[in-house]
């Protein structure tokens, strides 16, 4: 089982936990990589932007 603070909080690489199933936005996110046009990811502060990019680029 993994301790809270391997789940919330801030990191500067990629955790290994995180509280949300991100699984299909993984796949889509990797899938729209091959593809011949742009992707924009937004949205809030701490909803896990930079730990996607980071994570399959």
């Amino acid at each position: 089982m993994p301790r809270l603070n391997e789940v919330f909080g801030i990191a500067t690489s990629v955790p290994k936990y995180t509280y949300v199933d991100r699984a299909s936005l993984d796949q889509k996110f990797i899938y729209l990589l091959g593809c011949d046009q742009h992707i924009v990811i937004h949205g809030a502060s701490k909803q896990g932007k930079t730990i996607l990019r980071k994570k399959n680029l």
